[in-house]
């Protein structure tokens, strides 16, 4: 899981291969994904930093 989390965050797999990669479903997948350290969002903190100035 770990790895499809970091394939997602980088745009390697959408969230739909990640999830088959792991063999769960999409809901499954993005439940989970934070617990990984990966944000479904797709915005970085520096992002949002940068946002804020």
């Amino acid at each position: 899981m770990h790895v499809a989390a970091v394939l997602f965050e980088k745009g390697v797999y959408s969230s739909v291969q990640a999830a088959d990669f792991v063999g769960i479903s999409k809901r499954e997948f993005l439940e989970n994904v934070g617990t990984y350290g990966a944000s479904i969002i797709g915005e970085t903190i520096e992002d949002l930093r940068k946002a804020i100035d």
